[in-house]
């Protein structure tokens, strides 16, 4: 019994030193459950670690803006705009029309549309033309427009000059000059000596209807001395004109200054394959103008000598003597240049000389009833 109570105790004793010596006390770990709750809490949350959490990392973490969008490009060239994207861009004006005279010019401007001349009425009573107009009557009004101009007599060739004074002066007192704008000449009597050797050397009477297409005729009353269809232009451009018709250029043979009038091959989309003279767009819709004006007053069934057949068929009942060129022609144009203050002017200066005025100054919608219908190049609508 007491052997058995010996080995107790020592194997007591044993075990008491063994557990001093082999087994050391673990420290706590204080930190432990703090991290552990940062941890869980920002995961519940959906909140990144604080940088308390990550300050052992030398990378910062990735922000939404780089972890959800491709980095930009680095090309220099800018996206195209929904403009050139979807429409291609416009063609160059000098592809079809030449280009206008630079604006940094000095001469004096012409006179535009944006001018203040004042505007009488006239006396003329287009009530009756009005009444046709509006039925859409071209042959009655036709009729009536023909009655409210017949009254008015041309003067005789010279005196033409005496006309230009009054009538075709221009705001700064100079003479407007339809061919050419470099040119200022001081109004006065015959100004063609007969030379003219470069443009801007003299002035002279023009038949924007050239007359050889209707034989030449100068007698008072008649349309080669009539103010609205003879205009004053500059006599060398006059002479590069010729007797050519009027149309569009698309290849230059020669010019004015400043690319104002050109001369040269037809643009044959038009219709007309041979040489023509292009005058310039702010003068384009004044000879259309002219050209309905004189289809108006005058019989130009005999006006297709030449050039003219371009623009007069002979054939009276049909479009009332203008071919299918002229009407595409010239419905564009005046279409393209509309009547301006600077027309009004010079019909109400014409009119009391030769008792008469342009109806198509007055009214340019009449040319819808008498031509429009045949042709796609007109905006005014009945």
């Amino acid at each position: 019994m007491r052997k058995n109570i010996s080995g107790i105790l020592l194997s007591l004793l044993a075990l008491t030193i063994g557990g001093c010596t082999t087994t050391p006390k673990k420290k706590p770990r204080k930190n432990s459950s703090s991290s552990l709750t940062s941890e869980i809490s920002s995961s519940s949350s959906g909140v990144a670690p604080t940088s308390e959490g990550t300050s052992s990392s030398s990378e910062p973490a990735p922000t939404s803006q780089t972890s959800e969008l491709p980095p930009a490009s680095s090309s220099s060239t800018p996206a195209p705009t929904s403009a050139t994207s979807v429409i291609p861009p416009a063609p160059s004006s000098s592809s079809v029309v030449p280009p206008q005279p630079s604006s940094s010019s000095t001469l004096p401007p012409q006179p535009s549309s944006s001018s203040t001349i004042p505007v009488p009425t006239g006396d003329t009573d287009y009530s009756k033309c009005q009444t046709e107009y509006e039925h859409g009557n071209r042959d009655g009004l036709m009729s009536e427009m023909k009655a409210v101009i017949k009254s008015g007599k041309s003067g005789t060739y010279d005196n033409l000059w005496k006309t230009y004074n009054k009538a075709y002066v221009r705001s700064d007192g100079y003479i407007y000059d339809y061919y050419s704008n470099i040119t200022n000449y001081v109004p006065g009597d015959d100004q063609d000596g007969g030379s003219h050797p470069q443009e801007n050397y003299s002035y002279n009477r023009e038949h924007s209807i050239p007359k050889s297409w209707w034989g030449g005729d100068y007698s008072t009353g008649t349309q080669g001395c009539d103010p609205f269809i003879v205009v004053p232009t500059d006599a060398k451009i006059n002479e590069i004109r010729s007797n050519y018709a009027f149309g569009y250029v698309s290849s230059v043979t020669e010019r004015s200054a400043n690319n104002y009038s050109l001369l040269g091959y037809a643009d044959e989309t038009w219709g007309y394959s041979g040489k023509v003279f292009e005058p310039n767009d702010e003068v384009k819709g004044d000879f259309a103008r002219i050209y309905f004006y004189a289809a108006t007053k005058y019989d130009v069934s005999s006006w297709d000598s030449g050039d003219g057949s371009e623009f007069f068929s002979g054939n009276l009942s049909k479009y009332f003597g203008l071919t299918d060129y002229a009407i595409k022609l010239l419905s564009y144009w005046s279409n393209l240049d509309p009547v301006s203050d600077w027309e009004r002017s010079v019909n109400n200066k014409i009119e009391p000389i030769q008792n008469n005025r342009n109806p198509f100054i007055d009214h340019p919608e009449y040319a819808n009833v008498l031509w429009g219908s045949h042709s796609d190049y007109t905006i005014y609508n009945h």
